[in-house]
């Protein structure tokens, strides 16, 4: 039998309350807002920008929903506590300072072995 692999992935809903969402009509904006996103996360987390996903940019002031890839279940444990308790640190990126203090919600880890 060959050995399983075990995904750890920490899922955020992460809200920008000074955003609007018709600001991502502009496709230069939104494929700005996203990568600057996904290198601030990942940097957080300790990961390539490779395994940030984001899943979808909604409406709510602006709630950006994504999840990340990490290599271990304590790695998953102590990033989903940092979006939890101080996901201020993660958006440090100048931009993002005038998007609004972040607040992240719905912040969950899984861990599923794939074979």
């Amino acid at each position: 039998a060959s050995p399983t692999a075990t995904t750890h992935i920490v899922t955020s809903t992460v809200k920008f309350s000074a955003l609007d969402i018709a600001q991502f009509d502009d496709t230069a904006f939104s494929a700005a807002f996203s990568a600057a996103y996904q290198a601030q996360m990942a940097a957080a987390a300790g990961v390539s920008e490779s395994d940030v996903r984001v899943l979808s940019i909604t409406t709510g002031s602006v709630m950006v929903e994504s999840e990340v890839t990490m290599p271990s279940g304590e790695d998953a444990a102590r990033f989903a506590a940092t979006l939890s308790s101080d996901v201020a640190s993660v958006f440090t990126d100048v931009n993002f300072v005038t998007y609004g203090p972040p607040n992240a919600t719905a912040v969950s880890t899984q861990s599923s072995a794939t074979p």
